[in-house]
């Protein structure tokens, strides 16, 4: 099997993403109902990062700041107007390519092929989210860091942490490994990214928000009489949230949003005191719904629900390597998350090529049980982490997970 260069798996996302967008399949929108966009007009038009239900509400921590920012900067130069669309568009379908090539990197070979193929499969083109954005800021700090290149890691770390970060853990799933050194020199340039917005947070909202303030009003909204597992079906979230009912934004406002996620998450923690058995049968729903998601969440729940049980096949055929079960680890971690909170497709997409790649690993083995042996590869996981067969390198050192093969684990 012949192995196409990164640049043609770049190329098959930016035009994927474009396919998306001219057919109707994507799911971009803009205007009311966002809270990044929300955001970015505040940004753009007063120099505020605020007001994220649309109604004056002040101050916000309710998101990440990446994202927003870079949206702002799209209304500066574009206007809001329909045709800022197009651009924001056209960035993300840079992204979407860039994806796909850093799968094929990290993997390698075929494996890093049928990885990107199976991302593409399950990634929608949504603009109005930052998830394209997270996946790639992490896919590419978990690269540096198992190619080993300690500052560079740190400063993608930093970034992923400043779109999402829910990916701060997993980065550790990823860097626990790595020597004393890398750590040492890692770990400040991510703390030097990173500290500068919650210095802010502290300054403007009187608390060190590490990065979202939004954990009660989440919690609160996912959790509660109304709620049910999804969000697009979650009455609670049309009636209860900020966004969308003007009570709650005015309480936001008169409150501050510090002291209104502190009500809402007091709100959270005492109804599943009193509802276990309702709060546990919503956990096991959105976690499964993670995993699986239906089909009325779009076509790309075809493609995570595939990812999903050939990553369980992937998994047991390569359950000798120790490498496998950080892959596994790491996705898990992230799916344990969200089972606190509604269920929504997008959640998954930043993490989504974790589970792709044993899943590619699983269709290379029934590719050589059908005969048709695929070609190894040179990516950091297929050399080290996914390979079952020896380490072909000149040098243990070259990847962490080569340090740990050639220390005798199997």
């Amino acid at each position: 099997m012949r192995r196409p260069p990164a640049l043609l798996l770049f190329v098959l996302g930016f035009s994927a993403w474009w396919f998306q967008y001219f057919t109707g399949a994507s799911g971009s929108a803009f205007g009311k109902g966002f809270e990044g966009i929300a955001v970015a007009k505040s940004i753009a038009n007063k120099g505020a990062f605020a007001d994220p239900f649309e109604y004056p509400t002040g101050p916000s921590a309710h998101l990440a700041p990446l994202y927003p920012f870079i949206i702002a900067l799209a209304i500066k130069l574009f206007g809001f107007t329909p045709s800022i669309v197009l651009p924001l568009c056209a960035f993300n379908a840079v992204l979407l390519g860039l994806l796909l090539e850093l799968v094929y990197k990290i993997a390698g070979g075929v494996t890093g092929e049928i990885a990107a193929l199976l991302v593409l499969s399950a990634t929608s083109a949504q603009a109005q989210w930052e998830t394209v954005l997270s996946a790639v800021l992490f896919a590419t700090a978990v690269w540096r860091i198992l190619e080993d290149k300690p500052l560079s890691a740190g400063l993608w770390s930093g970034l992923s942490v400043l779109s999402n970060p829910l990916c701060l853990p997993l980065l550790f799933v990823f860097g626990f490994r790595s020597s004393a050194r890398f750590v040492a020199r890692a770990v400040p340039v991510a703390i030097l990214i990173v500290s500068p917005w919650l210095i802010r947070n502290w300054v403007v909202l009187g608390a060190p928000f590490f990065v979202r303030d939004n954990l009660g009003i989440e919690l609160y909204i996912a959790n509660n009489d109304d709620a049910t597992a999804e969000s697009t079906t979650n009455p609670a979230l049309f009636g209860r949230h900020p966004m969308y009912n003007r009570a709650e934004a005015e309480l936001v406002a008169r409150m501050g949003e510090r002291s209104y996620n502190s009500l809402r998450l007091s709100d959270a923690l005492s109804w599943i005191r009193q509802h276990p058995v309702r709060f546990a049968k919503l956990s096991a729903q959105r976690f499964f719904f993670y995993w699986f998601p239906p089909p009325h969440e779009g076509w790309q729940a075809y493609g995570s629900c595939a990812i999903t049980l050939l990553a369980m096949g992937g998994l047991y055929h390569g359950r000798a390597n120790p490498w496998m079960w950080t892959l596994a680890t790491a996705a898990m971690l992230h799916s344990l998350v969200y089972a606190f909170f509604q269920a929504d497709i997008r959640y998954r997409t930043p993490a989504l090529w974790i589970a792709a790649i044993p899943a590619a690993r699983f269709v290379e083995h029934i590719l050589d049980k059908m005969g048709l042996r695929p070609e190894r590869g040179s990516g950091p996981i297929e050399n080290g982490p996914i390979q079952n067969g020896p380490v072909e390198s000149s040098s243990p050192r070259d990847y962490p997970a080569q340090r740990y093969q050639a220390n005798g684990a199997q």
